[in-house]
């Protein structure tokens, strides 16, 4: 189990201050140990980079990275994006695969072209074909963990898939955004 910051639809609507000031917030509340993902949900490379280095230099355990914000890259640009980020952090990285929210979609040839980085090491897997899990499966093996998502129905995808997990959002109110109970 970990804490992932800042909804991924709304991380990038917050400033590199203000997602240090909840990093360490969730810091103070969370158990202590407990793992913290950082969203990185940037329009720039420049951007990406320098958050991914400054999360690492707060602590964080690891990164969830969305291809680049409110512009449709293409593959070799989006693998640009992906590599820079790997390379400016030894932190364990998720990419987030949600071609219907966010419009581009990390087919096998890009994994392939991001094996080599082996700090890429897990997919949040949200295209909404759950097939594709299986695909990736037998394309790379256990090579990268393969997290569910937004799928409706997370559990049937999971076991039927052999995902290794779900990573999302739900609250018992709202089923979206991120929760932490009271104390």
């Amino acid at each position: 189990m970990a804490s992932s910051l800042a909804v991924p639809g709304r991380s990038q609507h917050l400033s590199n201050e203000e997602k240090k000031q909840l990093y360490f917030s969730a810091r103070e509340y969370l158990p202590k140990g407990f793992p913290i993902i950082v969203n990185v949900a940037e329009q720039t490379t420049a951007a990406a980079t320098a958050l991914a280095a400054d999360a690492e230099a707060w602590g964080a355990d690891a990164l969830m990275l969305l291809p680049p914000m409110r512009y449709y890259a293409d593959n070799a640009e989006t693998l640009a994006f992906f590599k820079a980020v790997a390379a400016a952090t030894s932190l364990p990285i998720m990419l987030y695969n949600n071609p219907v929210d966010y419009k581009i979609f990390i087919t096998l040839e890009m994994f392939e072209a991001l094996a080599p980085f082996k700090n890429i090491q897990a997919v949040k897997e949200s295209s909404r074909d759950v097939m594709n899990i299986t695909r990736m499966i037998n394309r790379f093996g256990d090579r990268y963990k393969i997290l569910t998502g937004v799928d409706p129905s997370p559990s049937k995808a999971s076991c039927s898939a052999r995902a290794a997990g779900w990573q999302g959002s739900w609250t018992p109110s709202q089923g979206n955004g991120r929760y932490l109970p009271p104390r």
